[in-house]
């Protein structure tokens, strides 16, 4: 479930919460704050695909602070 991801995404347990995000996610891939915070999970696991899924992401993010999240973490890849 996307809640029990969240939950664990900021208590800073991103296996887990990697793990959540992907489940909600094949149950309704359309879920834009589960792929911004998978992506962000991603970056921390130093996942190979977590720069292209945090663009993807990125574009689609309407909330002014995960957007603002999602985007420091992204210009983290460019330094």
């Amino acid at each position: 479930m996307q809640i029990l991801g969240v939950m664990a995404f900021f208590h800073g347990d991103c296996p887990d919460a990697e793990r959540e995000f992907r489940s909600a996610l094949r149950a309704a891939p359309s879920l834009t704050k589960a792929q911004a915070l998978l992506a962000v999970c991603e970056r921390k696991l130093g996942e190979p695909s977590a720069q292209a899924d945090m663009s993807s992401a990125f574009a689609q993010i309407r909330d002014v602070k995960l957007r603002t999240q999602v985007g420091i973490e992204l210009a983290n890849f460019y330094y």
